[in-house]
């Protein structure tokens, strides 16, 4: 498992000094894996579970600094296997990191040493799995990859930040700055973090609706071309930085367009293909499209049924991660995809993650206003038009007449009314505070309508971590190739009337893609949903939630409205299929705000 943890302080300042040796100490009684990755007068950075030419640290040079992660040249892709040579260094250091987005991409955070300026820069990649936390320990500032599985996540003294927790439950924050820990934030994606004598700045050096300005792709078959080719030559990077992969395929399109092209990588690895289904969700059973992309490819595939009905007694004791974690499955008494990745010595597990995001799933509604903001009043802005109302399953006059006054915000904001098991008074400030968004979206860029949705959708595709918070040393690390900057920036640049062309969701991307995945698999009608399974769940554990929930720490903290909640974990409620999913949410949430009220009463 890899990690980093970093540390900067005022090199004069002989208490600061202390404390900074206080976490090298605490980091070699937690492993003997930690090592120095980089070393000068105020800065120190550490890794653990560095694996040459997949997860490793990239020297810069002299005292400039590290880079720590994985890399890929800009200019072909490449794997970056070296250090950075003293040119390189140079002109990062002269653009104070801005140098590094325009040269390289990858999973990365960069830890930059400018000693002439007594300025040291920490800059996490625009897209990528390696997280980046922060937070104090008196006046050293430490950056960190996990809470879970770094040991100075123990020296911290946390208190819950109900704001963010209230966010998190009502609509599910993805990325934020904020944690749910106000002692520790988050560097977002793009994101440079400036540290001088003057004290800490931040600024987004990589910012989406900046790059969708920027030389748009207008043209239809220049559009498709550029994605294909983007995508063919990313996955193709991932896939050469390992020798056998895990790939989870569902048979939608976007997990068969990644198995697709890790079939035709020039550096291939040994790849098999995992599908899993329950049997509480029909639609979960994706079997017969998976099959037709494992045929295609000759790759073999592990067909696996999970358990989804199981008792939680023995599930509740989640570790103290930085924010409350919202995928029930998680829980599940057995992982197989762990299993079957260290049978397989497969130390990369790929997902199609972030397909629907990227290549802009839901949001038609909003992408024909800006064709008419951009082109103006023509008839093909009728056609953009009914494109979308075909998408949105609307008529032509309802998005003319009743969308144009809906916000993307707004739109988002909506799905609080039927949050009913959260007071009313919660959600009301939760619409208010706007705790929940992405700085991409906090409305200092300008941005159409359409391009500020994909903007606030790209934000929790970039969300996914390296490894999950249950996740041991063993595991392996996820890695979704379509969530690669140069395809992120690809479809950025492209409008959202051209991404919706043809009026069906990811109407481009099938177009881009037809040559290289199944028929069967451009065309299927559904996507998985799973809503029986969590209300099999539910109903099997629902004498222990009652117990949880009722007198819990969400309702004392008026979070929950106790009466509605009562009335729905009565077991005679009609509507639990719906609510299901989230009140099994309210769980992990809850058992979470308790293992950090244990710790807190243990410290005072």
């Amino acid at each position: 498992m890899f990690r980093y943890v970093a540390t900067t302080w005022n090199a004069s300042d002989r208490a600061a000094s202390d404390t900074a040796q206080a976490v090298e100490r605490a980091l070699h009684i937690d492993s003997t894996d930690w090592r120095v990755a980089f070393k000068a007068d105020g800065i120190s950075v550490y890794c653990a579970g560095i694996r040459p030419g997949c997860l490793e640290s990239y020297r810069l040079d002299g005292e400039a600094g590290v880079i720590v992660g994985t890399l890929f040249t800009r200019s072909n892709n490449e794997a970056v296997t070296s250090p950075v040579g003293a040119p390189k260094t140079r002109k990062l250091i002269e653009t104070d990191g801005r140098q590094l987005l325009d040269s390289y991409w990858g999973r990365y955070v960069a830890f930059l040493n400018d000693p002439a300026r007594h300025r040291k820069y920490v800059l996490r990649s625009p897209t990528g799995e390696l997280d980046c936390l922060m937070a104090e320990l008196g006046d050293v500032r430490v950056f960190f990859s996990s809470m879970t599985h770094c040991p100075v996540s123990q020296l911290l003294k946390c208190s819950v930040n109900w704001a963010y927790v209230a966010a998190d439950l009502c609509v599910t924050t993805y990325e934020t700055r904020d944690t749910g820990l106000n002692e520790v934030s988050r560097v977002v994606h793009g994101e440079r973090v400036e540290l001088s004598d003057g004290g800490v700045s931040r600024m987004l050096l990589w910012h989406p609706l900046r790059i969708a300005t920027s030389d748009p792709i207008y043209n239809v078959v220049e559009a498709t071309d550029a994605i294909q080719k983007a995508t063919s030559s990313c996955v193709a990077a991932w896939a050469s930085r390992y020798e056998s992969v895990l790939h989870l395929l569902s048979g939608g399109l976007d997990s068969s367009v990644v198995a697709m092209y890790l079939q035709r990588a020039t550096v291939r690895p040994r790849v098999t293909y995992l599908n899993i289904r329950n049997s509480h969700d029909a639609s979960s059973d994706e079997r017969r499209y998976a099959r037709v992309v494992a045929q295609s490819t000759g790759f073999p595939m592990e067909e696996h049924e999970q358990n989804v009905v199981f008792s939680l007694h023995n599930r509740l004791a989640v570790p103290r991660t930085e924010s409350p974690f919202n995928n029930f499955y998680l829980l599940a008494p057995e992982d197989r995809t762990t299993q079957l990745a260290t049978s397989l010595q497969a130390r990369g597990l790929f997902t199609g993650e972030g397909g629907d995001q990227i290549f802009y799933q839901n949001g038609a509604r909003f992408a024909w206003r800006d064709f008419a903001r951009m082109r103006g009043p023509r008839p093909a802005l009728l056609r953009s038009a009914f494109d979308a109302a075909r998408i949105e399953g609307e008529t032509i006059w309802s998005l003319f007449f009743r969308e144009p006054l809906r916000a993307p915000l707004a739109s988002l904001s909506s799905g609080l009314a039927s949050q009913v098991l959260i007071d009313s008074n919660v959600r009301e400030s939760v619409a208010k505070n706007r705790k929940f968004l992405h700085p991409w979206v906090d409305g200092s860029e300008p941005a159409l309508p359409g391009k500020f949705w994909h903007a606030l959708l790209l934000s929790g595709a970039v969300a996914e971590e390296m490894y999950g918070p249950l996740g041991s040393s063993i595991s392996p690390e996820r890695v979704s190739p379509l969530v690669s900057q140069p395809l992120v920036e690809i479809c950025l640049r492209i409008p959202t009337f051209v991404l919706i062309s043809g009026g069906h969701e990811r109407a481009l991307a099938r177009r881009a893609f037809c040559s290289v995945v199944p028929r069967e698999i451009l065309t299927r009608p559904t996507k998985a949903a799973l809503y029986d399974s969590a209300k099999a769940l539910l109903a099997y554990n629902l004498e222990l939630i009652r117990e949880l929930l009722l007198d819990g720490i969400l309702v004392r903290q008026g979070i929950l409205d106790r009466k509605p909640l009562e009335r729905f974990l009565s077991g005679t409620a009609t509507d639990i299929r719906g609510h299901a999913p989230r009140v099994l949410t309210y769980v992990l949430c809850e058992v979470w705000l308790q293992s950090w009220s244990h710790t807190q009463r243990a410290a005072a």
